[in-house]
């Protein structure tokens, strides 16, 4: 059965945050932070959010729903999980 994985990284520098849906976070995150050094050195994506679907349809939805939020209510909902912004990769 296959999981998907809507998430949002943020980059160190300038606070952006980034929405996207995966089904293997651990490779998309990878491609991420292979992207953010390739493009300006030193900056990596952190995980900041997370959550886990078994359905594609709704966790498509889901990203589309948080996509269309004001950067204050997706900063709410990352602080709802992540009130210190750890990378949360590092439990991967």
């Amino acid at each position: 059965m296959d999981c998907y994985y809507v998430f949002i990284v943020s980059s160190p520098r300038a606070g952006t945050l980034r929405t996207g849906l995966t089904c293997d976070l651990a490779h998309r995150l990878e491609r991420l932070r292979g992207e953010a050094t390739a493009s300006r050195p030193g900056a990596t994506a952190r995980l900041v959010y997370y959550e886990v679907d078994l359905d594609a349809q709704a966790a498509y939805r889901r990203v589309r729903q948080i996509r269309h939020w004001s950067r204050e209510r997706r900063e709410r909902l990352v602080d709802s999980m992540n009130p210190q912004r750890d990378d949360l990769c590092s439990k991967w």
